[in-house]
């Protein structure tokens, strides 16, 4: 629940927290959502075959804020973090050898 967190949280400024923080980031994707969702709107296969992470700020009426991260576990899991980190370790783009 919104109420529990420290300051004045709410969806707004959780997503903006994260907007912020992620902006720059090639592979991540931090996504607003004002309508309601059934679960048929978050799409397990939508980051398939990518190294690209979706989050999504979803606001309830009540107050609870729900936080969801969408992922390709072989993509964005252990294999391309592996990639990642190592591009970084040898100064290399970061995202070499890796799809969007």
């Amino acid at each position: 629940h919104a109420a529990l967190l420290q300051g004045p949280a709410n969806a707004d400024s959780l997503f903006e927290a994260l907007r912020s923080r992620y902006h720059a980031e090639r592979f991540i994707r931090v996504l607003r959502t004002e309508q309601a969702l059934t679960e048929r709107d978050l799409d397990p296969c939508a980051c398939n075959d990518s190294n690209r992470v979706e989050l999504r700020v979803l606001p309830h009426p009540n107050g609870h804020v729900l936080l969801t991260a969408v992922l390709d576990n072989l993509g964005k899991g252990a294999s391309g973090a592996a990639v990642q980190s190592l591009n970084l370790m040898l100064a290399l783009p970061e995202e070499r050898g890796l799809r969007d």
